[in-house]
């Protein structure tokens, strides 16, 4: 009983944490632009590339960490040269990810 308590208030320090990190993306979010989209997968893959490096979750977290980091990259270009060669950038993101996803959760 009292370590599914002690569960229950580690998960909403969590919770009220996250609230407040999402709350920039969440404040200028729109439906119009799926631009919103790539904030919010911009910010839960930094999330994700920290907490694999934190925790040491894989035999080459270190490896994980920075194709997570390469996919960041990516975006930032994207996100950057947007009126560029948009399907060109956008194919490339997405083209990694399907490549490389799967191997960065357990």
């Amino acid at each position: 009983m009292i370590k599914n308590t002690w569960k229950k208030i580690k998960k909403a320090r969590r919770f009220t944490g996250r609230v407040f990190r999402y709350m920039p993306v969440a404040w200028n979010d729109e439906d119009f632009d799926y631009g919103y989209i790539l904030d919010m997968m911009e910010l839960k893959l930094g999330d994700l590339r920290l907490h694999i490096l934190d925790h040491n979750m894989f035999v080459e977290s270190e490896n994980r960490a920075a194709e997570i980091g390469v996919a960041l990259n990516i975006l930032k270009r994207y996100k950057e040269e947007h009126s560029t060669d948009e399907e060109r950038l956008w194919a490339e993101f997405f083209d990694y990810l399907k490549a490389n996803m799967r191997g960065w959760w357990c």
